[in-house]
């Protein structure tokens, strides 16, 4: 599943790699913001972080071990299509990490909206 144009490719890598960049800077700062109002675990953001790559992890052996299956099941009758199966392998293993840095990075540089409390709602509603 080569792409025709290689500056596909080498885009798609270095998205990945910003992203990865971002979410990794983001959520230092989350779990340092945790640390210093006295969380000594890192705060939610640390054990999600844990268990999301645990499950991407997996997700993308059993993407791998499917990809190996098919590619058995039908083997390359050529070294262009044996390197074809082994790039198809390759990107069914690395899909879910990609996917979920690429969620987290818009995840955690979206702005937080502000919420006004009732009755400052209220104020700024009525007509004056």
């Amino acid at each position: 599943m080569s792409s025709v144009d290689p500056f596909q490719d080498w885009r798609r890598a270095w998205l990945e790699a910003h992203d990865a960049g971002v979410t990794i800077l983001m959520r230092a700062l989350s779990i340092q913001r945790a640390f210093l109002r006295g969380d000594l675990s890192g705060g939610p953001e640390a054990q999600s972080m844990v268990t999301e790559k645990i499950i991407a992890a997996q997700q993308g052996m059993g993407g791998a071990a499917l990809a190996s299956l098919r590619s058995l099941a039908r083997p390359p009758t050529s070294p262009a299509a044996a390197v074809e199966a082994a790039e198809k392998i390759a990107r069914a293993a690395t899909k879910p990490a990609s996917k979920k840095v690429r969620s987290n990075a818009a995840r955690l540089t979206r702005a937080k909206k502000k919420r006004m409390p009732a009755k400052k709602a209220k104020k700024a509603r009525r007509p004056k």
